[in-house]
């Protein structure tokens, strides 16, 4: 429920919630607006939970292969990312400095009984970032460890988001047919 709960919404920044709102304000009706909302999902928004889990399972089960502790399997997957110049998914937010959704979401698996070899590695890796670079672990790195935890495949790691996400949306919608004027102009940017 708290994972759910805590995809609900964003405000009006992510693409998927400007999506719907436009729709809405076209006078689309509200299941075309939802699933424009969802249409909008991809690579860049709600994909890194996906990218987080894959990443977290195949660390735990490589770990679990060569019989590595947490702390090698974080250096592995720390150096593998930085070989390739890439961010580790999960980790950093492009808005905050820390995301108090991922750490309330850490302490409520440990209470529910959900902490499990893949948020501890996710752990694991947020300490070996913070020490080094001072990037803290994000609402995808808290649920991807949790969802991955409770035994979910990488592969629903969006459907999960959307069923969480789909309420928001929908407030979003309403909002805009109730309170905004049809077919008005969102964005202020030159052509």
């Amino acid at each position: 429920e708290s994972v759910l709960v805590s995809f609900w919404d964003h405000g009006t920044t992510p693409p998927s919630t400007q999506a719907a709102r436009l729709m809405a304000s076209a006078g689309s009706p509200v299941n075309a607006c939802i699933a424009g909302g969802i249409l909008a999902f991809g690579e860049n928004h709600a994909g890194a939970i996906e990218f987080a889990m894959k990443n977290l399972q195949n660390g735990v089960r490589l770990s679990q292969r060569y019989s590595r502790t947490v702390n090698e399997t974080a250096q592995i997957i720390m150096s593998d990312f930085r070989n390739n110049g890439k961010k580790i998914p999960g980790y950093g937010h492009r808005y905050h400095k820390e995301d108090p959704r991922a750490k309330k979401l850490i302490k409520l698996a440990k209470k529910y009984g959900c902490y499990g070899k893949h948020v501890e590695l996710a752990v694991k890796l947020e300490k070996i970032l913070f020490d080094d670079k001072r990037i803290k672990m994000n609402i995808d790195g808290a649920n991807a460890a949790i969802l991955s935890d409770m035994g979910l495949n990488w592969k629903l790691g969006p459907g999960i988001f959307i069923i969480g996400r789909v309420p928001g949306i929908l407030a979003h919608v309403s909002e805009e047919l109730e309170n905004e004027e049809p077919f008005r102009k969102m964005f202020s940017g030159r052509c």
